[in-house]
């Protein structure tokens, strides 16, 4: 995964009312040892809106263990490698945040 520097890449965003997650099936079990985010750059305060995340991963998506915690925040169109305390085997991996505030992800990596 690549940072584009004129910011020209996509990114969601949750609202900023409750607790929020983002969550993806790799379709087979694997064994993660890491997670990348691209935080968003070119706007004033967004890059702010990743932080405080917890990252899980589960064979299934009732059964999650910690990967790990980033506390943030990392800075405008920044990179974030977070590395798994211990590798961890899973299909589902979720980056997860307490409300009120938004979830913001531009790109996520998942690494086995």
């Amino acid at each position: 995964m690549q940072a584009n520097k004129n910011g020209s890449y996509m990114c969601a965003h949750t609202d900023n009312d409750n607790d929020h997650w983002w969550m993806v099936n790799l379709e087979h079990i694997y064994t993660v040892s890491k997670v990348v985010i691209l935080n968003r750059g070119i706007c004033k305060t967004c890059w702010l809106r990743l932080r405080n995340v917890t990252i899980t991963v589960g064979e299934t998506e009732s059964k999650m263990e910690l990967c790990a915690t980033y506390e943030g925040a990392g800075v405008d169109g920044e990179l974030m490698s977070i590395l798994c305390e211990a590798p961890l085997l899973g299909q589902f991996v979720r980056i997860s945040k307490p409300g009120p505030e938004y979830l913001q992800l531009c790109e996520v990596g998942v690494y086995c």
